[in-house]
């Protein structure tokens, strides 16, 4: 008998226990940098520019001391180093794109006609919610751009 009550109160016991345990919980893998840059169609959201010197500073929405208005600015990016770049004036251009480095945080940008120029993009931090670069523009201008997924800001 005092062994069909150890028996069942260690039965008890170790139901009562492993229905307490958490089940392992299936974690998504981390997406790549690659994976973050191509799932959203990006949206500036601030610029700080320094021309000759000279600071301004524009917040979507907010302020914008940039003489740019740049609420129609648009990137998107392909897993195959296309992409698409809607200008200032709402002109769509196509694009290339590739990281320079291993650490992806320089990046090539090629915009294509009609007004082709191609940007290297220095200090990119990329996030699922944050695209962020400093960009030298010719001999004399300094451009850092915070961008955000278009459909978490519109």
């Amino acid at each position: 008998m005092k062994c069909s009550i150890l028996a069942l109160f260690v039965l008890v016991s170790s139901t009562l226990f492993l229905s307490c345990t958490k089940e392992v919980e299936h974690q998504k893998p981390a997406l790549t940098k690659t994976e973050m840059l191509v799932q959203s169609t990006w949206r500036v959201e601030e610029v700080l520019r320094n021309i000759s010197g000279v600071n301004s500073h524009y917040i979507r929405g907010e302020a914008n001391t940039t003489g740019t208005n740049y609420s129609s600015v648009r990137l998107t990016f392909k897993a195959d180093g296309s992409g698409t770049y809607t200008d200032e004036v709402g002109v769509l251009h196509a694009t290339e794109w590739k990281f320079l480095s291993l650490d992806q945080r320089n990046v090539k940008f090629a915009v294509k006609e009609p007004y082709p120029i191609t940007f290297i993009w220095n200090l990119v931090e990329i996030s699922e919610s944050s695209l962020s670069n400093t960009t030298a523009v010719g001999s004399n201008t300094l451009v850092a751009a915070r961008y955000t997924p278009a459909s978490k800001i519109e």
